[in-house]
């Protein structure tokens, strides 16, 4: 895939791409508040995930009405794991449940309102973000050049937002595990697309 290729692909999947621009902000925000101690970035991780699910069906099919699946957490994965069988929600349950809960106790009138978070559980929300990222059903160059979480960790040419980079890496132990491997598969991006360039939106 060249960098025109590319451009065709993000127009084709523009509502994708902004799922994906408009997750990766929030978990940026998400890592940033729970790395400080502030429980609200369980809500904005929340938030990530769902939006992160949604761009992941979308690219898998696009006619898909995903209005109907507004902060169901569970039934996005769900309908996520049916389109890409390589895609195993099953195992992040628990992440998912107590996400939908931080979700729902945003405000304190709901009838089973608790107090129970905890920032420890930024370490599955790293989990579950960089399995829907890496399962993405799409082909390797928008997957890491869509302006998401890999392009602003691997992308050589300085993003337009430094603190991305910073608030993603900054302590998950997710991502530092495949790091090496992920920093290889942009490479072989970039060398497919040729010289650096802004190809990941048109």
């Amino acid at each position: 895939m060249n960098g025109i290729e590319l451009s065709e692909f993000n127009r084709t999947h523009r509502d994708a791409v902004e799922f994906v621009i408009a997750a990766t902000d929030d978990y940026v925000a998400c890592r940033c508040c729970l790395l400080n101690g502030l429980f609200p970035g369980l809500r904005l991780g929340a938030e990530a995930v769902e939006k992160y699910l949604k761009a992941f069906v979308l690219y898998g099919d696009s006619s898909l009405d995903i209005r109907k699946y507004n902060h169901r957490i569970k039934d996005l994965a769900s309908v996520a794991s049916n389109l890409e069988p390589g895609f195993n929600a099953v195992q992040f349950g628990q992440v998912i449940d107590r996400l939908e809960t931080h979700y729902r106790h945003r405000y304190p009138n709901v009838p089973d309102f608790r107090r129970d978070a905890s920032t420890a559980e930024l370490v599955g929300i790293d989990e579950v973000v960089l399995h829907i990222c890496e399962s993405l059903p799409i082909p390797e160059v928008p997957k890491f050049r869509n302006y998401g979480y890999f392009f602003f960790v691997f992308c050589p040419w300085t993003p337009p937002i430094d603190s991305h980079k910073k608030w993603l890496e900054q302590e998950n132990a997710a991502l530092q595990r495949v790091k090496t491997l992920l920093a290889q598969r942009y490479q072989a991006v970039e060398k497919q697309l040729g010289e650096p360039g802004n190809y990941y939106r048109s």
